[in-house]
């Protein structure tokens, strides 16, 4: 299946495409690192969606947060750089890696960015890199110190008719 698209207009500085393929208009909105893609069956609800999309965001202000993972004790700087629609943040990570989009489930591990915590916790990622690599340097010391073990005298006892009884 090829994937085919034409350019169909500009609107609001956004450009609207045709998917051939799925017979729908759709738009990847961006406003500054804002972004949103937007697909349906009309041009009129592409139109109406990046009007919506910019009307909700003109006003927004990117904010910083810090997400506690739910498996783990673990947690990460994100941030909230658009208000989508549907109601959803768009969500990028400061590590880098995709956009996420998150609804009212996710806002249990959501938390306010405070700098403090942020300081203490790299603190201790740096206590854990230097702790991995002292033991990994431990472990390195150890292995030097290992001597080959000689199983030669041992081979006697799969066949003891032998006279190659190792001498002690």
């Amino acid at each position: 299946m090829s994937y085919e698209k034409i350019e169909i207009e500009q609107h609001k500085g956004q450009t609207i495409y045709y998917d051939v393929d799925e017979a729908k208009f759709y738009c990847d909105i961006l406003i500054e690192d804002r972004l949103k893609r937007t697909k349906r069956q009309s041009l009129k609800d592409v139109r109406h969606e990046i009007e919506l999309f910019i009307k909700l965001n003109l006003d927004f202000k990117p904010f910083k947060f810090i997400e506690k993972s739910r498996w783990s004790s673990s947690m990460e700087v994100k941030t909230v750089s658009a208000l989508r629609t549907d109601g959803k943040f768009v969500v990028t990570s400061a590590r880098g890696g995709g956009t996420s989009f998150y609804g009212d489930s996710h806002t249990n591990f959501m938390y306010v960015y405070n700098q403090n915590i942020v300081d203490c916790m790299e603190g201790l990622e740096q206590q854990l890199k230097d702790a991995q690599a002292a033991y990994n340097e431990g472990i390195k010391e150890l292995a030097s110190m290992l001597q080959p073990l000689d199983l030669s005298k041992y081979k006697y006892l799969l066949n003891p008719d032998k006279d190659e009884q190792p001498t002690q």
